[in-house]
């Protein structure tokens, strides 16, 4: 988290009471769907006269949204769940459009994030993934390194490294791996 992120953060706990004592745990790309969300929800408490509503806790949870909240109203539970929606969509890193994506694909650390295509294109998780896999396939670290910076006739004269940038790019580099194990690609 940077400091504009800290202070918008501080600067929520300060705006709304009902936020004093929670503690965030989600990216800053979706530092403005919550500032959106927590105006609103400050509306309809003050509206409703909830006096004992409080937000126990905000986090990212299987590259969802999830704020836990108490003594609200079903307004309050639409408000969530249409942020939740919106966060679904946006990349947790940057704000921009994004996409629920596997990181670590396969291992038992495996998880979800929302994430764009230039935040996933240098996330170190899609080369881990590729890394893992061709190890398994190629078989010694020292033939997978070799392979990987290595330009390939059937990703078009380009190293699978290269590749990696994007997702279509990394789907060919499994799709490549996949038939060299069932032996079926020179």
């Amino acid at each position: 988290m940077d400091k504009k992120s800290k202070k918008v953060m501080d600067d929520l706990q300060n705006k709304y009471e009902f936020l004093r004592s929670v503690r965030f745990s989600c990216g800053d790309g979706w530092l403005p769907i919550l500032e959106d969300l927590f105006g609103k929800i400050d509306k309809e408490v003050k509206h409703a006269s909830l006096t004992g509503f409080k937000v126990q806790q905000v986090k990212e949870k299987f590259a969802g949204l999830i704020v836990y909240v108490e003594g609200g109203n079903e307004i309050i539970d639409d408000l969530i769940a249409l942020a939740s929606r919106k966060a679904a969509e946006t990349c947790e890193d940057c704000g921009n459009l994004g996409r629920r994506r596997t990181l670590n694909k396969g291992n038992p650390d495996e998880w979800l994030r929302t994430e764009c295509d230039d935040c996933f294109a240098i996330s170190p998780y899609r080369v881990t993934d590729a890394y893992a896999l061709a190890v398994e396939v190629i078989g010694s670290a020292e033939n997978t390194r070799r392979w990987l910076l290595a330009p390939h006739f059937s990703l078009e004269g380009k190293a699978p490294l290269e590749m990696l940038k994007t997702d279509e790019g990394a789907k060919e580099v499994e799709d490549l791996l996949g038939r060299i194990k069932h032996g079926m690609c020179l």
